[in-house]
């Protein structure tokens, strides 16, 4: 996959060099020096490199250094850091998942945390049916502009010409925070997505009135949610 930059002057000089600087996974550094004109204000979208890496979520950092051949002497705009995510093998529809396994994700699936912080994870606390569920500890996290993927492995529809995506959702808005749960598809191999499911309170709830403790739900508590 090759990867992409958007370089923009912010200074008050036409640009005509820089180098970029990729790095990921904290590994090595590679370089790639750019020329061309680019006025104050500008930008421009660059072609920098093609990256190989194993199925999995990687960090993928790029900083610019040199700018027409001298020190940058305001480098706050410098780096952008990006987490990255390369999918695996395909599984063949239809695909059944009940995190009932104690491996979390499960094989073929990941999960993206770009804070490093509360995330998906596995609860026996909870369940529709069986013993466990996937669960996303919002009580705990009062960050606020945080998002967190849990992602599918590709999967493959063959022939077909429609699908769609069943799921059992339990939610009880906590007193002071709104949360939202998204779904997002990619029909090319994730090198774009777009929401097919979009909800919040209230009409995320489950259970409608406000909690000013954790919620558990039990079993009646959950909502049979059906996409297209």
């Amino acid at each position: 996959t090759s990867i992409t930059a958007k370089l923009r002057n912010l200074g008050s000089t036409t640009l005509t060099s820089t180098t970029f600087n990729i790095q990921y996974d904290g590994g090595s550094v590679s370089t790639v020096n750019w020329t061309g004109t680019l006025a104050p204000g500008a930008d421009t979208t660059i072609v920098l490199a093609a990256v190989t890496a194993a199925a999995g979520n990687h960090t993928l950092t790029i900083y610019t250094s040199n700018p027409n051949g001298t020190n940058d002497a305001y480098k706050a705009k410098d780096t952008l850091v990006r987490q990255s995510r390369v999918a695996g093998a395909a599984v063949a529809a239809p695909l059944t998942e009940s995190f009932e396994g104690t491996t979390f994700p499960p094989a073929g699936w990941s999960v993206s945390n770009p804070d490093a912080f509360i995330t998906w994870t596995r609860t026996t606390a909870a369940a529709f049916t069986g013993t466990g569920s996937a669960f996303s500890n919002n009580y705990q996290d009062t960050t606020t502009g945080q998002w967190d993927d849990l992602i599918t492995p590709p999967i493959d529809f063959g022939t077909a010409d429609s699908s769609s995506l069943t799921f059992r959702v339990a939610y009880r808005q906590y007193t002071g925070q709104s949360d939202g749960l998204e779904v997002w598809i990619s029909n090319d191999c994730g090198g774009t997505f777009v929401p097919v499911y979009k909800k919040s309170p209230p009409d995320l709830a489950t259970v409608s009135a406000i909690t000013t403790t954790n919620f558990i739900p039990t079993a009646t508590q959950w909502r049979l949610e059906q996409l297209n």
